[in-house]
């Protein structure tokens, strides 16, 4: 093993590809196999040290998050980081979850843009406080999720949903995770006269102790066959194998993606 998979979900429900029970095997297949979970600040770019490790992360901070993942992850013993977009986070009562009732079913497919299907603070609290997961920054609005839409201030974004998480949560926010992987080259300059340590990016490769730590990689995990997911974990272990696989990887996506960016531009 020479490089540390970073796992990418948004959701787990039972209306979406990752079910509970499809979650709960995937992490067991973790552990039996010997991979430790890990949080970003533990990344061999800053640590200098590649160990049969593996980083969970999920993006946007569905409620579900809570309902499902949270419940499964404490089972396990096993850590994870939620990059939350802070204008979607209330304050409001804690909600149950698969400890306090087991036949919960959420249907977050047909709502998934209702701030009420979103994490709350009292709930991202819990979930700090208990050591297995780490909040990071998803950007403050994600531009309601529209994937094309220009941001009026970056550095106000950054800096807004960095603010919050540390006032609410009294931690360091020291990563952010560029919404839809779309940033701009001088984001990153931003990011760092802001504070932060690390950006998160949704490239496929390999994250080494020579790895730009504003540049880190991850991969989707979008199906939960526990073949493809032992397979996927294994390519994002070597990096050679990934850092190619990162190459051809969605070429079709980026040459539409460059397409449209020339479009909008000129």
């Amino acid at each position: 093993m020479n490089s540390v998979p970073i796992l990418l979900y948004h959701h787990i429900s039972y209306d979406r590809e990752i079910t509970p029970d499809g979650f709960f095997q995937q992490l067991v297949f973790l552990k039996k196999t010997g991979y430790e979970t890990i949080f970003l600040n533990q990344l061999p770019c800053f640590t200098k040290k590649v160990k049969k490790s593996v980083v969970i992360t999920f993006d946007d901070g569905f409620v579900d998050n809570w309902i499902y993942a949270f419940p499964i992850l404490k089972k396990l013993n096993m850590k994870a980081t939620i990059f939350v977009t802070t204008s979607y986070i209330d304050d409001g009562l804690v909600r149950q979850n698969y400890d306090d009732n087991s036949e919960i079913k959420l249907d977050t497919l047909k709502n998934e843009k209702d701030k009420k299907y979103f994490l709350n603070w009292q709930e991202l609290k819990i979930m700090y406080k208990s050591g297995l997961i780490d909040i990071q920054s998803h950007t403050n609005t994600h531009k309601n999720f529209n994937k094309y839409n220009e941001y009026e201030n970056i550095e106000e974004e950054i800096k807004v949903s960095k603010n919050i998480i540390e006032k609410n949560l009294n931690k360091e926010c020291g990563f952010i995770c560029w919404p839809w992987g779309k940033y701009r080259k001088n984001w990153v300059d931003i990011a760092k006269n802001n504070g932060y340590t690390g950006c998160v990016t949704t490239r496929v490769g390999a994250n080494t102790e020579k790895t730009n730590p504003y540049e880190i990689k991850r991969f989707k995990i979008e199906k939960e066959n526990i073949d493809w997911f032992s397979n996927r974990v294994s390519l994002c272990s070597n990096k050679m194998i990934v850092n190619l696989y990162g190459l051809v990887f969605g070429l079709d996506r980026k040459v539409k993606n460059i397409f449209n960016e020339y479009r909008t531009y000129n």
